[in-house]
């Protein structure tokens, strides 16, 4: 088996009740049959206490229920889980265990990466300055399933993937231009796979037009996704308030002008989501919708970046960064629903 990861990937270590913003707070989180069967004999108080807040989900499966805070049931006062102090690791449910590493198998292949919704991975990926390399390690062991993609697919694939970020990462160049000559590699492998010369373009996604109308259809998917939390909504109505018909292009280029703006931020954000997305298409065939969708959430979160920094009259720190990256993938990346949506607007709209 051979895993692939970002080599800022082994930096990562849960700061667990230091983090200001816990991964057992404000989402659902399920548990695995694996896991349901252990809580069924976990003794003591603990599961006890467990047992009676975990409920059954509409498609069959278990959860664990959260308070009217939207708290974990399991979270006590200092941010620590109970289940993890009196029955260890080994005791979680796999979607704590693995969170915030996520991944996509194919063939021998994992790819893993961090998700920006975590606050110490946040840290760690906007400390960096260098561009970020991708690095493999061979485990002993192999898959028991290809999942249905032959050699000659996975290798086509992992050669967009590579040579998408190789241009994304190409820093002789401005990024808009980076982005123009990404969209079109990623055109040409979609019309290879599709043995076909049909050109997607999505106005609408052009990184260096700054209209109001083309932002106002970006802000219009957002707000119509589903809403995990109120902090999302609150930074919606600061954007609708911020970036107006009349201001949008003038605030946008006086952010984008400041000392505060970071182009390589933009260039890791850009590289993030294309590791994240692109080797999805392995299953769709779909590149372009994953390219642009790359760089439609690289564009919401440069919109909450100006928001934020006319918020702050006219600053916006690395903090500012990693807290608006965490909003964004909390709330979009982690809802299935949330990332169709976008999918289905830049197939249809």
């Amino acid at each position: 088996m051979i895993v692939r990861v970002p080599d800022y990937f082994s930096e990562f270590s849960c700061i667990a009740g230091d983090c200001k913003d816990s991964c057992c707070l404000g989402w659902e989180i399920d548990i695995d049959e694996d896991s349901y069967e252990y809580y069924q004999t976990l003794p003591g108080e603990v599961g006890e206490r467990l047992r009676k807040g975990m409920y059954e989900t509409e498609d069959g499966g278990h959860g664990i229920r959260t308070n009217n805070c939207g708290r974990c049931i399991m979270l006590n006062d200092k941010n620590l889980c109970d289940l993890y102090i009196a029955a260890g690791e080994a005791s979680l449910s796999e979607v704590c265990t693995d969170f915030p590493r996520f991944g996509i198998e194919y063939r021998n292949v994992e790819q893993k990466c961090l998700s920006l919704a975590c606050e110490e991975v946040c840290r760690i990926f906007f400390s960096k300055t260098k561009p970020v390399k991708f690095v493999e390690q061979e485990l002993f062991g192999d898959s028991d399933d290809d999942q249905g993609v032959t050699e000659e697919e996975a290798a086509f694939f992992e050669e967009v993937q590579r040579e998408l970020i190789a241009i994304l990462q190409d820093r002789t160049k401005p990024i808009g231009v980076r982005v123009d000559e990404y969209l079109d590699r990623a055109n040409e492998y979609q019309n290879k796979l599709s043995q076909n010369d049909v050109e997607k373009h999505i106005d609408w996604l052009s990184f260096n037009d700054f209209s109001f109308e083309h932002f106002d259809i970006r802000f219009g998917i957002i707000n119509e996704m589903e809403l995990l939390r109120q902090v999302w909504q609150d930074f919606k109505d600061d954007m609708q308030t911020v970036l107006t018909e009349d201001d949008y292009e003038k605030r946008m280029k006086e952010y984008m002008a400041s000392g505060d703006y970071r182009e390589n931020d933009i260039e890791q954000l850009l590289v993030y989501f294309t590791f994240r997305y692109i080797m999805n298409a392995i299953y769709d065939s779909n590149i372009m919708v994953y390219a642009y969708l790359s760089v439609m959430f690289t564009m919401i979160v440069r919109d909450m970046n100006a928001t934020r920094f006319y918020k702050n009259g006219g600053s916006f720190t690395i903090e500012d960064q990693m807290e608006v990256a965490r909003i964004f993938s909390k709330e979009v990346e982690h809802s299935e629903e949330n990332v169709e949506a976008a999918k289905e607007e830049i197939i249809w709209g």
